[in-house]
């Protein structure tokens, strides 16, 4: 009835990470549709930007930094963490090419000019791991977020 409580259970999981996160411009030489081995490659040069944050979460209609081209650019974001042994979720949103590791094993392969898609994968994992996610955006808007949660939950 109507002003009457109702008991609910409520649980949140914050696992933090330590992003680093890099961003670099892209040309004819090295677009990832046409040339993926010479974009992937960026990665070993400097960046034109980079930040560490504890949470992966971007959303764009412009620059992800300032003398970042809004229409070709390349997100590289890797962290190392420790975990409790357990099955877990791995949620990873793109617009638009994607690629993610978990120790160096690829585990999403979504590269390829789409609209916002979350692709998930369910692991077990315990331990110390490494993640390695590799995004590109080809015009309009831009996105790219990653949550891990317990899969059981």
């Amino acid at each position: 009835p109507r002003g009457t409580a109702v008991p609910f259970d409520f649980y949140r999981y914050e696992k933090q990470l330590d992003w680093e996160v890099k961003w670099y411009n892209y040309g004819e030489g090295t677009a990832p549709l046409e040339h993926p081995e010479a974009f992937l490659a960026l990665r070993q040069q400097v960046p034109a930007a980079s930040e560490h944050r504890s949470e992966l979460a971007y959303a764009w209609w412009d620059a992800p930094r300032p003398g970042i081209d809004p229409e070709h650019f390349a997100t590289f974001a890797s962290t190392n963490f420790e975990i409790e042994p357990g099955r877990y979720r791995l949620e990873l949103t793109s617009d638009d090419g994607v690629k993610m590791w978990l120790d160096d094993q690829l585990i999403v392969d979504r590269w390829d000019q789409h609209v916002p898609t979350t692709d998930e994968v369910v692991v077990e994992l315990g331990g110390e791991h490494h993640l390695e996610i590799a995004h590109f955006e080809i015009g309009g808007f831009a996105t790219l977020s990653f949550r891990l949660t317990p899969a059981d939950r």
